[in-house]
């Protein structure tokens, strides 16, 4: 948690108050071209900044929350087959 945000703060090398949410839409995407990663690692990654920026706000450390409008990044859910009969047997 601590890494991935100090990764952000490195990249952005804005003051916190400065952030706005262009930057962070910015950085995710910067972020998931570099890397790589998959969506359910952005997704992880978005609720962290998300859940930073919330606290930052709540106490003080910021005036608005930038990553208020940043949306859930949408994971494709996988169906899982059921088992056979001939899969169960032991």
């Amino acid at each position: 948690y601590g890494r991935c945000l100090r990764m952000l703060l490195q990249r952005l090398n804005k003051r916190l108050r400065e952030i706005t949410t262009n930057d962070l839409r910015y950085y995710l995407a910067v972020y998931q071209e570099e890397r790589k990663v998959s969506l359910i690692y952005m997704e992880t990654l978005r609720h962290y900044i998300c859940s930073f920026f919330g606290w930052a706000a709540d106490e003080g450390y910021i005036d608005r929350d930038p990553a208020r409008r940043i949306k859930r990044i949408k994971v494709p859910q996988s169906v899982k087959k059921p088992y056979t009969a001939e899969e169960m047997k032991p």
